[in-house]
């Protein structure tokens, strides 16, 4: 009997336990389940979504492949090219083809010498992307484009003061470009030359493009050597002069 009652005891208590906490139970495993098929909601929808921006990224870069790099591309694929960049900036803005859509953008305005909107453009991505990889390549874009611009000062400070890596070659090499541009050509050749050491690459096409623009401005290390050297043999040729000069007030 004293068994019975204390199983009726702990079946009442059981009930009274789940009156008190049993809506609290079913509201957190309600809430576990439902964020749950929510969050493999979202994740689908994030895959889907990243498929969708790869197949039309890709099919971006089939449009700029048709063309290739060393031609001028036709105004009517330069539009094209911007109308699915621009699209796939829109639809998918907070994925990394965003970000590569844009520099295709930035592209075709380079193309189109649309180049305030290439200027602006490159900005935010550099911004956006200080922490990642090519963050130096897209600093360098867009001081070419600033070049472009005419606005060399601002070239320039884009290139300097920062700690370039493996692109050294790269960066001395625009900045060789940029002081030949202002006319400082002694500045160019030291650029160039730091250019031609720093390169790692070893391409042939790359170092005779640094060699050929040293050549150019090495008329300025030659003028400053013929002076060098006028300067000495003028010092030489005035010491008999002081000497002799000397020895006839001590004879006199």
């Amino acid at each position: 009997m004293a068994d019975h009652i204390t199983e009726e005891e702990q079946i009442e208590a059981l009930k009274n336990w789940w009156s008190r906490y049993g809506n609290r139970i079913l509201l957190v495993f309600g809430t576990i389940f439902v964020g749950f098929f929510i969050w493999q909601y979202v994740d689908q929808q994030q895959r889907n979504q990243s498929e969708e921006a790869s197949e039309n990224f890709a099919y971006l870069i089939e449009e700029l492949s048709r063309h290739g790099t060393s031609q001028p591309i036709a105004q009517d694929a330069i539009q094209n090219i911007r109308e699915i960049a621009e699209s796939i900036n829109k639809e998918y803005r907070n994925t990394l083809y965003s970000q590569l859509a844009k520099l295709t953008k930035v592209r075709m305005d380079v193309e189109q010498d649309k180049l305030d909107a290439a200027a602006k453009e490159l900005r935010i991505v550099m911004e956006s992307r200080s922490d990642e990889p090519d963050f130096l390549i897209i600093r360098l874009r867009l001081a070419r484009v600033e070049s472009a611009r005419g606005k060399i000062e601002e070239a320039l400070s884009l290139v300097q003061g920062i700690d370039t890596g493996s692109h050294k070659s790269l960066f001395e090499e625009a900045k060789g470009d940029f002081y030949l541009i202002q006319g400082n050509r002694a500045a160019a050749h030291s650029a160039y030359q730091s250019a031609l050491d720093s390169n790692e690459s070893r391409e042939n096409i790359s170092v005779a493009v640094l060699q050929m623009k040293l050549r150019e401005v090495s008329d300025v290390v030659l003028h400053k050597r013929r002076d060098l050297n006028k300067n000495e043999q003028d010092v030489f040729s005035q010491e008999p002069q002081s000497e002799q000069a000397n020895s006839q007030e001590v004879g006199g």
